[in-house]
């Protein structure tokens, strides 16, 4: 609950302040010789940086929001196989078999990893709805008036 609606807004803050570094790139490309002209290099140079960092903390911001769920699923897939490991240790002996003992085991080991990748899978598949969320919003954007020349 906490990691999806962190993680949604953080792909929105990347992707509004991707758009702000490509378009000052974009600037800085089609202005070159202009730019070179007045001597203006240093400036833009360190506006991109600015854009870049700007654009990088989301990121990382996201990339630990991503740690921080994989770190408790890990922590809930470790209760579970301790709680699961003391109760089969408090089977009766006369009731107990190895066998079974050590497939549940190994089946409470592998929890770990398919938890983490579908939790993962279905959280990255909503960070990428956000995506095509903002390509409706962007559709629905009236157009301007046409320019009317008399």
């Amino acid at each position: 609950k906490y990691y999806y609606a962190s993680a949604k807004e953080l792909m929105r803050i990347n992707g509004t302040t991707k758009s702000t570094v490509t378009s000052n790139l974009g600037e800085a490309i089609s202005g070159a010789t202009t730019i070179r002209a007045f001597g203006k290099e240093e400036q833009f140079f360190s506006t991109a940086v600015q854009l870049i960092d700007k654009n990088a903390s989301p990121f990382f911001h996201s990339f630990s929001a991503n740690e921080w769920l994989i770190q408790r699923l890990e922590m809930l897939c470790t209760v579970i196989l301790s709680c699961s490991a003391l109760a089969l240790t408090m089977l009766p002996y006369s009731k107990s078999n190895s066998g079974f003992i050590g497939m549940a085991l190994s089946y409470g080991l592998s929890l770990n990893s398919c938890l983490v990748s579908s939790v993962q899978s279905q959280c990255m598949l909503a960070n990428t709805i956000v995506s095509a969320e903002r390509l409706e919003q962007y559709m629905h954007i009236a157009s301007e008036a046409p320019e009317i020349v008399e």
